[in-house]
């Protein structure tokens, strides 16, 4: 498989005082990378040897405004532009043909063979954002209020369809739009406790599907009431107790990646562009999510440090796919709707240890348990398959990961940095509704080692290292969350400054 990337980029922040009261920032951002097939997957032959990616974002232009009024009182205004484009050539997929039953819904498949896929896009969008600080001794208060807008034009072609199939439009041009107000007060009835409630309100027009040919011009409007409520208590000195509770709504593209609303409620993060993983799933909009948080940390002495987290995770989104429906003699290009519900347990436990003026050590051991379900509506009562894993009435896939985590640092006031990350993953099995998303048995060490030097006053550094030093391959389903890993043994040099 062509699984290669390459990416160029660059970024440029500038801030500056522009009155007692008034500071501006302004921030640049461009990046053009390419590459080949890098979604995960279970078994890594099944990765495309000649698929294509190519994205660039030209320049993301930000500009932020703050204004003091007083101790109290604070606004922030923040604006921006971003203009990308992306294209995927080579891949060849299998079509499928979907067979109407009596009942309206599909009663039969039939492939169409394997044909090239071509997909080019371009978005660009502005965002604009207004918050404004209330903060007082036993309270503070944040209120805001977020537009964005998207233009969208996207291209997809299956190169030499048969003429039994009905000519189509390949190329659609949607718009997305998303308002937003927000609201999070927090309150400390004592010093040893906050309180934090919030909520957030909604209205997002989004494309059906511009990403799946065949693809659809349509848009749809979902609107959303987001309630949020977090705590954080020191019972005692040393000991912090928190816990978190969030619902919101995900957009449609890299405009998720800019905002002023907070990110975080009680230390917890609530801003996920997809909780479903990307290689099952694709690129997913207004998707809802909902977490459940709580942990529990201290501190024993001036160099122990020691946690534990549960937390829960669900999300719901609407998958709309394109498909070809009709009879083995003729068919036309449409929609389905397809939905996702998928749901994620997991228990964290961490310890670190400092070790003198320069070492320090870790563990960190995670039980995780995700579970997705696929349900393509208009299947009616056929079993998943057909040939294509995923597709099917109820398809259901899981898996239940350990990861236990082991590392050391050494940082040295010359500059020197050294570390270790030994990874340990231990996968059960599981069979899945479509067999090519089962989770086969699987026992796994990633181990790598680096060091590096800062200079220029530590603004500058050079790292080398080894990933996957042992040179073991492994097969570890997408729901687990690891994302990508080396498969093979793999040298790594890094080099980033700040200026």
């Amino acid at each position: 498989a062509d699984t290669d990337f390459e990416q160029t980029a660059f970024e440029a922040q500038f801030k500056a005082q522009i009155a007692d009261r008034d500071t501006l920032y302004v921030q640049v951002l461009t990046s053009d990378s390419t590459g080949g097939d890098l979604a995960d997957y279970t078994d890594p032959t099944l990765a495309s040897s000649t698929l294509r990616v190519d994205e660039t974002l030209e320049p993301i232009l930000l500009a932020g405004w703050h204004r003091a009024w007083n101790p109290e009182h604070q606004t922030l205004l923040l604006a921006g532009w971003l203009r990308s484009e992306q294209s995927l050539r080579g891949g060849v997929v299998e079509v499928p043909l979907f067979a109407n039953g009596r009942n309206g819904n599909v009663a039969a498949a039939f492939s169409l063979g394997q044909r090239e896929q071509v997909y080019q896009s371009q978005e660009e969008w502005i965002t604009t954002e207004a918050l404004h600080l209330w903060q007082i001794e036993k309270n503070s208060m944040v209120v805001g209020l977020r537009y964005q807008r998207g233009e969208l034009d996207a291209r997809n072609e299956l190169i030499a369809l048969p003429p039994r199939v009905a000519p189509f439009n390949p190329r659609v041009r949607p718009d997305a739009e998303r308002f937003q107000g927000y609201v999070y007060d927090t309150v400390r009835p004592w010093q040893s406790f906050a309180l934090t409630l919030g909520l957030s309100y909604d209205v997002l027009q989004h494309p059906v599907n511009f990403r799946a040919g065949p693809l659809s011009e349509a848009t749809e409007r979902t609107a959303q009431a987001s309630p949020k409520v977090g705590f954080v208590w020191t019972p005692r000195t040393n000991l912090w107790l928190r816990g978190a509770y969030t619902r919101s709504l995900g957009g449609v593209s890299y405009e998720q990646s800019f905002r002023l609303e907070p990110t975080q409620v009680a230390g917890f993060n609530q801003a996920y562009r997809s909780l479903i993983a990307e290689s099952l799933a694709g690129a997913l909009s207004a998707a809802e999510h909902e977490t459940w948080q709580l942990a529990a940390e201290t501190r024993i002495g001036d160099g122990t440090f020691l946690a534990v987290q549960v937390e829960q995770l669900h999300s719901e989104a609407g998958a709309p796919q394109g498909i070809f429906r009709g009879s083995p003699f003729a068919a036309t290009a449409t929609t389905t709707p397809v939905q996702l519900d998928y749901e994620e347990r997991s228990l964290v436990l961490s310890a670190a240890q400092l070790l003198g003026r320069d070492w320090s050590v870790f563990a960190r051991y995670r039980l995780s348990e995700s579970e997705l379900h696929r349900n393509w509506l208009e299947m009616g009562n056929l079993a998943p398959a057909f040939g294509w894993p995923g597709v099917g009435s109820d398809v259901q896939s899981g898996v239940r990961l350990h990861s236990l985590t082991l590392g050391t640092r050494f940082n040295h006031p010359t500059g020197w940095f050294a570390g270790s990350d030994a990874i340990w993953f231990r996968q059960s099995a599981h069979t899945a509704t479509a067999p090519m998303e089962s989770a086969p048995e699987e026992s796994v060490w990633q181990w790598g080692v680096f060091v590096g030097y800062r200079f220029w006053q530590r603004r500058a550094e050079v790292a080398v290292g080894v990933e996957n030093l042992l040179d073991q391959d492994y097969r570890l389903h997408p729901l687990g969350g690891v994302g990508p890993l080396a498969r093979e043994r793999t040298a790594v040099v890094r080099l980033k400054g700040v200026w």
